[in-house]
């Protein structure tokens, strides 16, 4: 939400989504790859508190940033229960997201099983880490291109690409072969995040802007969710 009135250039906005896309895949890096060697060198226990440190301390640094400073609210702007829901291209987008994300919580939940079954336990947080490093490699492409292409054709595009890779995994029985393919696939996953964020920015009207990204986070976690059950 900040992002959308910190930058008012468009390749701008792009550019900081895409950084944006990139952090959280280089967390979801840094994260798995840390946990492998916490599992390997020390606990459960550790690994567990490690992760309840980091989370707490992000408290303090968020309010410590500038990024409050960008905030804009608009307490007498007319509003309807049901919010950004109620705009059908928003539906669309948030749809999308919801089966992007469960296509991840997918793999977050086969990664571990191809390491259970192949009885390497660490190995799930390098092929997690893997494909993390793949999609903040694609996100920083995508940030540093000025694709022409409207965002709705690039989205249709970009998930295109991601489908064969994500098919493949499924009947991959080598180690190294996933792990390669799990890089492929990710280079289209933060670029693809990024333009569903791209177009939630130019879809939701100033009045439903932050409703409409905690909209799309709704969707995000409740499709990794869904793909974990799965």
């Amino acid at each position: 939400t900040m992002w959308r009135y910190r930058f008012d250039d468009e390749s701008e906005r792009t550019t900081a989504f895409a950084l944006d896309a990139v952090l959280v895949e280089f967390a979801f890096t840094v994260g798995p790859a840390l946990i492998a060697l916490l599992l390997v060198v020390g606990s459960p226990a550790l690994a567990f508190g490690a992760a309840f440190v980091f989370t707490t301390l992000a408290v303090p640094v968020f309010v410590a940033s500038p990024a409050l400073r960008y905030w804009r609210h608009d307490p007498h702007a007319k509003r309807r229960l049901l919010g950004p829901l109620t705009e059908r291209r928003l539906l669309a987008v948030f749809a999308t997201t919801f089966l992007l994300a469960s296509s991840l919580g997918l793999l977050e939940v086969g990664y571990p099983g191809f390491a259970a079954q192949a009885h390497r336990p660490p190995l799930a947080g390098l092929l997690i880490a893997t494909n993390s490093i793949g999609s903040a490699i694609g996100g920083l492409i995508y940030g540093g291109l000025n694709v022409a292409l409207a965002h709705e054709r690039q989205l249709r595009r970009v998930l295109g690409m991601l489908v064969l890779p994500l098919v493949a995994q499924a009947v991959i029985t080598s180690a190294g072969w996933l792990a390669l393919v799990a890089f492929l696939a990710g280079l289209c996953i933060a670029p693809s995040l990024t333009i569903v964020t791209l177009l939630i920015s130019s879809y939701a009207p100033a009045r439903y802007a932050t409703e409409a990204f905690t909209w799309s986070a709704t969707f995000i976690v409740s499709g990794i969710g869904v793909g974990n059950v799965l």
